[in-house]
């Protein structure tokens, strides 16, 4: 039985045909990944940019900060970027982004509403508040059930 799990097809395996293959396709692979998260990454820096002026090119800033703190806490401590992990910090990229847009457009509310930009300040934040807390809050409880069920199944 273990010989025909090994190898049901019974074909003979040669590494090192697959060394010639794999590692060309990782090399492409691994520049097209650097490729997308570029585009990417400027596709959002230049929406903020255009579509919030000032105030997405401060979102911008923090986000980028955001993402090197978090990558240099990582980094300080020893941990290994996984497959789960790079979602996580997709993740994070994605709700700071929401939570800017939640901010801004608030606080251009209070503002067509007529309140002067101290007011619309305060209240936009009020407002977002709730909801960015809610789902923060949510992701944690959610990140503790998986990371909780990952350690049982292993």
């Amino acid at each position: 039985m273990a010989d025909v799990l090994e190898n049901p097809l019974r074909a003979r395996y040669d590494w090192r045909s697959h060394a010639r293959w794999t590692r060309p396709w990782a090399m492409i692979q691994s520049v097209a990944g650097s490729k997308r998260r570029i585009i990417g990454t400027l596709a959002v820096v230049a929406f903020m940019l255009v579509y919030y002026a000032f105030a997405g090119f401060v979102a911008d800033v923090a986000l980028m900060l955001n993402i090197i703190i978090l990558l240099g806490v990582m980094c300080s401590i020893g941990t290994t970027l996984t497959l789960p992990g790079i979602a996580g910090v997709v993740l994070t990229i994605g709700m700071a982004v929401d939570a800017n847009v939640l901010i801004f457009e608030r606080i251009r509310e209070e503002l067509a509403a007529g309140k002067s930009m101290r007011g619309a300040l305060s209240a936009g934040y009020g407002k977002a508040f709730g909801t960015i807390f809610d789902s923060n809050l949510t992701t944690l409880i959610s990140s503790i059930i998986l990371n909780v069920h990952g350690h049982r199944s292993g």
